[in-house]
């Protein structure tokens, strides 16, 4: 597939269209969305259906399982990730494209924009009786752009099988009582030079084991792996990248 993309500015010029609306004019635009699905290439219009589909089965599932709001909503970011992570790569998504925000903008603004709407509401500027969208999770911030972040969270936790494919089931049992701040300390806490999907896939891995360990905790490994990953090289340790990430985990003797 061929990705499209779209810059901050061009999102944002878009962004300040939909935040002059008033309410009612809004949630007509999104309830009838049919102009964006003729602007798109055929490519994308049915990528558009399968994401839709994904997204609303998604809610079906999470709608069977109790728990508080803030649970609800992570199981939402990870049952939704692994569809649209497998929908996504099945198109030729991989991690050069994944890289690149204003490929996620442009399916964010242009091909599904309902979905992040959705997942994060809109409020009400109390003042201009306008609405204020969630900019920072459609294009502003790199680390929050939606569907960036949850596949992100997705590929850098990913269980692999004994013949290295991805281990959906399995990695979705390991993550299963994470959280939706798990999702933000993975993806904002990029190296240097990026991720360490090696080192990353098996801190993951470790911190799941202990379910005793909180978000907290996780916070200060991937703080600790981050400064010590700028001095040496996690495979030549002692033990290779296990048992690097061993080593972080007894420095805070967890």
């Amino acid at each position: 597939m061929k990705w499209k993309i779209m810059n901050k500015r061009e999102a944002s010029k878009i962004a300040e269209q939909w935040e002059s609306m008033r309410p009612k004019k809004f949630d007509e635009m999104m309830e009838n969305l049919q102009s964006f699905s003729d602007e798109l290439t055929e490519e994308y219009r049915d990528l558009r259906r399968g994401i839709l589909e994904d997204w609303e089965r998604t809610k079906e599932d999470v709608r069977g399982i109790s728990g508080e709001e803030k649970r609800q909503k992570y199981l939402t970011d990870l049952l939704f990730a692994l569809r649209l992570y497998e929908r996504l790569k099945n198109c030729g998504m991989d991690i050069r494209y994944a890289s690149y925000d204003d490929v996620w903008i442009y399916l964010q603004m242009k091909v599904v924009p309902e979905i992040v709407i959705q997942r994060y509401g809109v409020v009400l500027d109390a003042e201009s009786g306008t609405v204020i969208l969630p900019l920072d999770h459609m294009f502003k911030k790199s680390a929050r752009i939606y569907m960036k972040a949850i596949w992100w969270y997705l590929f850098l936790s990913f269980r692999t099988d004994e013949d290295g494919r991805e281990d959906y089931p399995a990695t979705q049992k390991m993550l299963w009582y994470r959280t939706t701040d798990t999702i933000l300390q993975m993806v904002e806490r990029a190296g240097r030079e990026g991720y360490r999907v090696d080192v990353s896939r098996e801190l993951m891995k470790v911190f799941c084991q202990h379910q005793e360990l909180g978000d907290n905790d996780f916070r200060k490994l991937l703080i600790l792996n981050t400064a010590r990953a700028q001095v040496m090289e996690p495979a030549l340790c002692d033990g290779g990248i296990s048992g690097y990430v061993k080593e972080l985990f007894d420095y805070f003797e967890f």
